[in-house]
């Protein structure tokens, strides 16, 4: 048994006409047109656009499943299907009670905040279906960003639109973006969000202030550990951490804001720093007076003159 290899010829007469090029320019032409004027042009009109034969363009319709029975019964079935869909229909979802939270966003301050949160350049998510999803995730009891992916595929059509989204965003999407924003962006966020909490018009609002800390591990791959490692009282063990301090209104009965702090770096020490955050949190919510503002960490009562 032989195999023979025949060598390839330089063809003879003129080269093809019908080129892929020409094949998708011609089926792009004839969806706009039929979509546009509710009809597909005929052959010869077609072939003249394009300087080919008739025959040409024919064949390169039909080679693309482009049948004029075909695409009249889908416009006929279209036309219908529009003349139904003039009359609304309601839809079903298990969380349209999160739709009531609508005119409480677009009143508070997130509202602002959004506005100065800038995404990543070449982002395909905005500012607002970042914030939205991770604000409803933390309504409906999520904690931790990978759990949502097991609630993607049991969501419906309902809360994603709440998202601004018709699926919601996967969680490494999410972790992506929050860890790719600015860090200009974040703090101003922060601080419109923080600010905007306190009412300077309420003489009651941010003078009574309780500050707590809480030592949260990171779980990390990376070598050598970027934070070290800290005893974390909750799980008796040492893991690289941070320490978070939250200002909670004792008035009010609301979280005011949150600093990050490395884990060494505790309460007895911070303390002045803390103080002089909420003072300019007050400064920038326009309570001019602190006066009467009164701060209570832990074990211990701080009357500021």
């Amino acid at each position: 048994m032989s195999i023979v290899k025949v060598k390839d010829v330089n063809k003879i007469g003129r080269p093809c006409m019908v080129t892929d090029e020409l094949a998708a320019k011609v089926v792009a032409f004839l969806f706009r047109t039929t979509l546009e004027n509710g009809n597909m042009p005929d052959d010869l009109t077609g072939a003249k656009q394009f300087g080919i034969s008739e025959r040409s363009f024919r064949s390169i319709r039909l080679k693309h499943g482009l049948d004029r029975w075909t695409i009249r019964r889908f416009l006929a079935n279209k036309t219908k299907q529009q003349s139904e869909d003039d009359s609304f229909s309601l839809g079903y979802t298990p969380f349209g009670g999160a739709w009531l939270l609508v005119p409480l966003l677009l009143s508070s301050v997130i509202a602002k905040a959004v506005s100065v949160l800038r995404m990543p350049k070449g982002a395909l998510v905005t500012a607002w279906q970042l914030v939205l999803t991770i604000l409803l995730w933390s309504i409906l009891g999520f904690s931790r960003f990978f759990h949502l992916d097991d609630f993607r595929s049991k969501s419906d059509l309902g809360l994603a639109l709440l998202t601004g989204r018709v699926k919601l965003l996967a969680d490494s999407t999410l972790w992506g973006m929050v860890h790719s924003l600015p860090e200009e962006s974040i703090d101003a966020f922060y601080q419109t969000t923080a600010s905007g909490i306190i009412d300077g018009n309420d003489p009651d609002s941010g003078t009574k202030v309780s500050l707590d800390d809480h030592v949260v591990p990171s779980f990390t791959r990376l070598n050598p550990k970027p934070l070290g490692k800290t005893r974390v009282p909750t799980r008796g063990r040492s893991y690289p951490a941070v320490r978070l301090y939250y200002y909670y209104d004792m008035i009010k009965k609301r979280f005011i804001a949150l600093q990050v702090k490395l884990a060494d770096e505790r309460l007895s020490k911070v303390l002045p720093d803390l103080i002089a955050h909420l003072k300019d949190l007050r400064q920038r919510a326009g309570c001019l007076c602190d006066s009467c503002l009164i701060v209570v960490a832990i074990k211990a009562v701080c009357l500021l003159p």
